[in-house]
């Protein structure tokens, strides 16, 4: 671990809970490879290294979005999934994880900003 926080933005919303729910399976799989790209991209151009399972961090994912939503519907399954693929993050358990935030902001220019505070 080289800093104490390292963020990357993606150029998306996260899905709702709802929108989640009325899914096809593949289409659920779909997004979280979109979710794997856009974030490896942003690893590559931010020279983000890969975790390694003696890292552990806390996580905040903000969700800048035209129109918020409740806190119970943003869905985090597939953009935590996609993290722990590209190695954002080593596995999305508590063990590797122990706090994790997530907030939303209302905005114009939709997007996810996802940071990682090292956990010494």
């Amino acid at each position: 671990m080289d800093t104490l926080y390292e963020e990357i933005s993606i150029p998306i919303k996260i899905k709702s809970r709802n929108q989640i729910d009325r899914m096809h399976w593949g289409a659920k799989s779909r997004l979280k490879k979109q979710y794997q790209l856009l974030v490896n991209n942003q690893m590559k151009l931010n020279k983000i290294k890969k975790a390694t399972a003696d890292d552990k961090y806390v996580i905040t994912i903000a969700s800048y979005r035209k129109r918020l939503i409740d806190y119970d519907n943003i869905d985090l399954k597939q953009l935590l999934d996609a993290l722990v693929n590209v190695g954002f993050i080593w596995d999305d358990s508590p063990k590797y994880i122990p706090k994790q935030f997530k907030s939303q902001i209302k905005d114009k220019d939709e997007r996810t900003l996802i940071t990682r505070y090292a956990i010494p």
